[in-house]
């Protein structure tokens, strides 16, 4: 990002000066051309410039030098037009306008960036079309599916800026809106967010969230920049930065994605990638005060949930490390359990790679923990956990809104836009005894402890409605 110190007064002072100074060359370079023309054939008068040769050296050398002018003309207008389009791109994201949807990284300046804060993370800006996820969640469900729905996020049309920058010129327009009771830009309250176990449920609790009420809330479920910050910005391993720094990272990642130009809307919410319950230690570092959620499912229906279209396992999700890199974590429950990660029964893997997830979660949990099984999840949801957080019952309309997208499949593009049928008793029955076995030897045990434990949250009384 470009800063304001009198380099704009500087460019167009330079603009002018080069453009002079190009139609002066265009003037003595065709004035250099006549005076050879005049002075070719020793002593030759001006009739010499009547001949065809001279007469189309003149004109080539014109032509040249037009040419050479206009590719400066369109390189001075590229230039301004492109000093222009950034001042107006970033006086959009202050004002709210374009939104982040997703990071880039310079390697070599995050790595010398200071331990206590951070470099080299870019953020990438484009408007999205919240209308259309708040329309119908189900079939707008994921992140990736609000992009592709928004016509002003092609590839030409996303901008990229510095992100630490952008986030403290954003926090101080922000002050300024505030001091000023102006209503917009205004920064939505992170009331809550989710992890999950995946293929669990996790994708209607976003969209319950987002449909309880549209117009006041915004969700990004499994939104990119979200992950990339908690996960990939840093490493698995935290190789690139430190937790710290990722943290840092998070903070304005949610930052930004939590500005609104929309007087209505109040809330935001989050529903991470499953892979990244395994970083919620950055989310807490970054978010110590915001209740999360841990979605999870019984363990023989989870894995049926993977392998279901794939009885074999040789393409499940679940499995898709086994044969490369087994993550450490997944190695280290293969050895607990006996096992060696890369050689063990596929199914046996595909519950490995499920407890290290649900595993993680485990060894996070806190006073703003609150884990959810999927059996009863929607009715949990409105009835317990959200008017717990919120302090207050939730309304008939809000409570109907919810259970309205329930009653649709959760992930409904285009013909799968369907009534949801549960599915739980036919996962039991379809699971072989190979798939039981390895969920009770290897997944039952976080599942176990997940259900034993009692989230603090959920101690406080539960209010009464008042309609």
């Amino acid at each position: 990002m470009k800063g304001n110190n009198g380099q704009a007064a500087k460019k167009r002072m330079l603009h002018r000066f080069m453009i002079g100074g190009g139609v002066c060359l265009i003037c003595i370079g065709a004035l250099a051309l006549v005076s050879t023309g005049l002075v070719a054939g020793n002593g030759g008068t001006s009739r010499q410039l009547l001949r065809s040769d001279n007469v189309e050296r003149v004109k080539e050398g014109v032509h040249k030098l037009q040419d050479k002018a206009r590719k400066f003309r369109n390189d001075l207008h590229k230039q301004h037009h492109e000093d222009f389009n950034e001042a107006e791109m970033i006086e959009k994201i202050l004002e709210a306008e374009i939104h982040l949807v997703s990071l880039g990284l310079n390697e070599e300046e995050l790595s010398r960036s200071h331990p206590s804060s951070y470099a080299g993370v870019y953020g990438h800006f484009c408007k999205l079309n919240f209308a259309a996820h708040k329309k119908d969640p189900a079939a707008v469900p994921m992140f990736r599916d609000l992009v592709s729905h928004s016509p002003d996020c092609d590839i030409e049309d996303v901008f990229k800026i510095d992100l630490k920058k952008i986030a403290e010129l954003a926090r101080h327009r922000d002050q300024i809106a505030v001091e000023n009771e102006e209503p917009i830009p205004k920064v939505l309250n992170l009331t809550t967010v989710a992890f999950h176990e995946s293929r669990c449920g996790s994708t209607l609790v976003a969209n319950a969230l987002l449909a309880m009420d549209p117009a006041k809330h915004r969700t990004y479920s499994e939104s990119q920049p979200g992950s990339q910050a908690l996960k990939s910005t840093c490493g698995d391993n935290y190789n690139r930065c430190t937790v710290d720094q990722a943290a840092a990272i998070l903070k304005d990642t949610v930052y930004m994605m939590s500005r609104s130009n929309d007087p209505q809307e109040e809330r935001v919410f989050f529903k991470f990638q499953s892979i990244t319950t395994k970083n919620i230690e950055v989310f807490q570092k970054a978010f110590p005060q915001v209740p999360w959620l841990f979605v999870y499912r019984d363990p023989v229906q989870v894995m049926m949930s993977h392998i279901k279209d794939d009885p074999t396992l040789k393409y499940a999700k679940c499995v898709q490390t086994q044969s490369h890199h087994p993550p450490k974590d997944i190695k280290q429950i293969a050895k607990s359990h006996g096992r060696d990660a890369k050689t063990m029964a596929r199914e046996e893997y595909c519950a490995a790679h499920l407890a290290a997830i649900s595993e993680a979660a485990v060894h996070r949990l806190n006073d703003y923990a609150i884990p959810m099984n999927y059996d009863g999840l929607i009715q949990h949801l409105y009835e317990d956990v959200l008017p717990r957080i919120w302090g207050r019952a939730l309304t008939s309309t809000e409570t109907a809104n919810i259970q309205k997208v329930s009653q649709t499949y959760s992930k409904g593009r285009g013909k799968r836009h369907v009534d949801f049928k549960g599915d739980s008793e036919a996962k039991e029955h379809a699971a072989s005894d190979a798939v039981k076995e390895a969920a009770a030897l290897i997944l039952k045990p976080s599942y176990d402890t997940l259900e034993s434990f009692q989230p603090k949250l959920m101690e406080r009384d539960l209010p009464v409605a008042t309609s």
